[in-house]
C-alpha cells in the first residue's frame, strides 16, 4: 500500500529531479488529468485530452528546440517501437483488407495506442505526486460518474442501464481501477482516510449492482494476492492469513455451486403425471424435450394456448409475438414469469396475475425473482438459463453469454481457415457474417457480431503469427521497463487481461483509453528509479 506520507514533496526526491512546473508542463499535467477525468464519461473528454497533450509536447519542443534531443526516447526507444508496431500491424493488415471504411474506423480508434507512447515515453517522468493527483482524479471521477449514473437510472431493474455514459462493461472495468487506485494510494489523514473507505465501499456495491461477474472475479483476485503480498512481510498470523487465501477460491466455487443448484433443482411436483386439460377444457402442450427451468418448474409444459392468447388480449394491449422493453418474445417472458409463479400457463394462471405483474413482464423482467436476489446470483442464474435454452433450441439470440458461446464458435472456425494472416483488420464482420450463414446460426440478423473476446479477434485478423505479435508487443515493454515490479500496473494488467477474455475491448473509445492511457502511464511515464525497485512502491 502507498502511503502518501512519502515522496509528495514538489522538486528533488528519491527518484531524482522532477522536471519545472512551467506553462509546458502544466498544459501536459493538465492534458493527462482531462483524458483521466474523461474516461467514465464519454469521448468527448477524452479526444479533448489527448490533443491537449499532444499539442503541448509539440509546443515545448519547438519552443524550447528540444525536437531533436527527444527524438531518441520518442522513437528509437526498443520498448516504444515494439509497442508501436501493435498499431502498425494493424495498418499492415489493411492490405489484405476488403472492406476499408471499417479497417480504418478500427485503427483510427487506436489513435491513443500511437499518440501516447512517444510522448509520455520522451517527457520528464511523472513524479510520485504528479501520478498521485492523476491517478486519483480518475477514481475520484469514476465514483462520481457512477453516482450520478444512479441519479439518471429508472430504477434498479437493468443493470445495463445502469451505465449511462459509456458501455456498462467498460463502467465496471473502471470502478475495479478505481478500487485498486484508492487502496493503492491510502492517505494518512482521518478524513481522507473515511473518504476513500467510502469511495472503495460505492466502488464494490455498483459492480455489484451492475452484476459484473468479471468485475467481482477482477477484485477478489487482486485483493486475494495483495494480502498474499502483504503477508510475506507480516510472520504474525502468516500462515493463517494464507490458508484462508488458499481457501478463498474453494469458498468462492462451493458458493457458485449452490447458486447453480439452486437455479437447475427441480420441484417434486414435476415428477407427477403431467395434466391432460386445463380448467377451462383446453388440451395443454407440454414440450418434455425442452428442459428450461424457472423456481423449479418447467417452462415449456402445461400451456394452454388458445387460452393464453384469449386471456391475454383481454388484460393486457401488447401483442404475444412481439419484443418485450428487453428485446425478447413477449410470450417468452410470460410463460417465464408465470413458471417462476407456480402458474400453469392457461386462462386460469392469467388471472392469478396482478397488476405489477403485468407491468413487469411488459418491462421484460422475466421471474418473480428478480430485483430481490443479490444481483450477482441473479446473473448465475441468468447464465444457467441462457445455456439451457441455447442447449435446447440452439438459438442464443438476445443473451449475452449464450451469444458469446455462438461468436466464439464462429470465430475459432475463421481462424482455422484464416490461420496464417487473417481475415485482415478491416474485413472481421464480413468473415463473421460468412460463417455464420455456412454455419446456419440461428443468430438473429441484429445479433450477427464479432468475436468479443479481444484475443479471438487478433487470431481472425492476423492469424496465429499476427496473435503472438500482438501479445509480445504488449509484453516486451513491460518486461523492458520492469512495470511488472509494480503493484498498481500488476493490478491494472490483470483486470484488463481478463477483460479481453469477455469484450473486445480495444475497439471502442474508452476501452482503448483505458488500456492505453494506463499502459503507458505505468510503462512509459512512471519514474525510472521506481521501475527498478518495486519495494520503493509499498510503504
Amino acid at each position: 500500500m502507498h502511503d502518501e506520507r512519502k515522496g509528495i514533496a514538489d522538486g528533488p526526491d528519491a527518484a531524482g529531479a522532477h522536471a519545472p512546473r512551467d506553462a509546458f508542463r502544466w498544459s501536459y499535467l493538465i492534458g493527462l488529468s482531462i483524458i483521466a477525468i474523461g474516461m467514465p464519461w464519454g469521448e468527448f473528454l477524452m479526444s479533448i485530452g489527448h490533443i491537449i497533450v499532444l499539442v503541448a509536447w509539440v509546443w515545448e519542443g519547438i519552443a524550447r528546440k528540444s525536437v531533436r534531443s527527444r527524438w531518441p526516447g520518442a522513437f528509437t526507444d526498443p520498448a516504444v517501437l515494439v509497442f508501436l508496431s501493435f498499431p502498425l500491424l494493424h495498418l499492415v493488415g489493411l492490405f489484405w483488407t476488403e472492406d476499408l471504411g471499417w479497417g480504418l474506423d478500427v485503427c483510427r480508434i487506436l489513435l491513443p495506442t500511437i499518440v501516447l507512447p512517444p510522448i509520455m515515453a520522451s517527457s520528464a517522468p511523472l513524479s510520485r505526486t504528479e501520478l498521485r493527483v492523476v491517478l486519483l482524479l480518475f477514481a475520484s471521477s469514476v465514483t462520481v460518474s457512477s453516482v450520478a449514473c444512479l441519479a439518471l437510472a429508472d430504477g434498479l431493474r437493468d443493470y445495463r442501464a445502469l451505465s449511462y455514459f459509456i458501455s456498462h462493461i467498460r463502467l465496471a472495468l473502471m470502478l475495479c481501477m478505481a478500487l485498486f487506485v484508492f487502496v493503492f494510494y491510502w492517505p494518512r489523514r482521518t478524513t481522507l482516510k473515511l473518504a476513500h473507505t467510502v469511495a472503495m465501499g460505492w466502488c464494490m456495491v455498483f459492480i455489484n449492482l451492475l452484476g459484473s461477474v468479471a468485475g467481482t472475479f477482477i477484485v477478489l483476485s487482486v485483493g486475494a494476492w495483495a494480502l498474499w503480498r502483504w503477508s510475506a512481510e507480516h510472520d504474525r498470523g502468516r500462515i493463517v492469513l494464507r490458508s484462508l487465501l488458499v481457501l478463498l477460491p474453494i469458498g468462492a466455487l462451493l458458493v457458485f455451486s449452490a447458486i447453480v443448484h439452486d437455479a437447475l433443482h427441480v420441484d417434486p411436483v414435476e415428477f407427477s403425471p403431467l395434466p391432460v386439460r386445463s380448467a377451462g377444457g383446453e388440451v395443454y402442450t407440454h414440450d418434455t424435450t425442452d428442459m428450461q427451468l424457472e423456481n423449479g418448474r418447467f417452462v415449456w409444459r402445461n400451456i394452454a394456448w388458445a387460452e393464453v392468447d384469449r386471456e391475454w388480449r383481454r388484460i393486457s394491449d401488447l401483442p404475444l409475438d412481439k419484443s418485450d422493453a428487453q428485446g425478447n418474445v413477449l410470450y417468452a417472458t410470460l410463460f417465464r414469469y408465470m413458471t417462476s409463479r407456480g402458474l400453469a400457463k392457461d386462462s386460469v394462471g392469467l388471472t392469478r396475475l396482478t397488476e405489477d405483474d403485468l407491468a413487469r413482464i411488459g418491462r421484460g423482467v422475466p421471474t418473480v425473482y428478480s430485483g430481490q436476489r443479490n444481483r450477482l446470483s441473479e446473473r448465475v442464474h441468468e447464465f444457467v438459463f441462457e445455456l439451457q435454452r441455447y442447449r435446447n433450441t440452439g438459438d442464443p439470440s438476445g443473451y449475452s453469454v449464450a451469444m458469446r458461446m455462438e461468436f466464439w464458435k464462429a470465430a475459432l472456425s475463421i481462424a482455422r481457415q484464416h490461420w496464417l494472416v487473417g481475415v485482415g483488420t478491416g474485413d472481421t464482420q464480413l468473415a463473421f457474417d460468412a460463417e455464420y450463414v455456412r454455419m446456419q446460426s440461428k443468430l438473429a440478423p441484429k445479433w450477427r457480431l464479432r468475436a468479443h473476446d479481444q484475443y479471438l479477434t487478433w487470431l481472425v485478423s492476423f492469424g496465429v503469427p499476427g496473435l503472438i505479435w500482438c501479445l509480445w508487443a504488449w509484453c516486451y515493454p513491460v518486461w523492458k521497463r520492469r512495470a511488472w515490479l509494480q503493484p498498481l500496473f500488476v493490478a491494472w494488467a490483470f483486470a484488463f487481461a481478463v477483460s479481453c477474455i469477455t469484450e473486445d475491448t480495444l475497439e471502442t473509445q474508452a476501452g482503448i483509453t483505458f488500456a492505453a492511457f494506463f499502459y503507458c502511464v505505468l510503462v512509459f511515464a512512471s519514474e525510472p528509479q521506481r521501475r527498478k525497485n518495486g519495494a520503493a512502491l509499498v510503504a
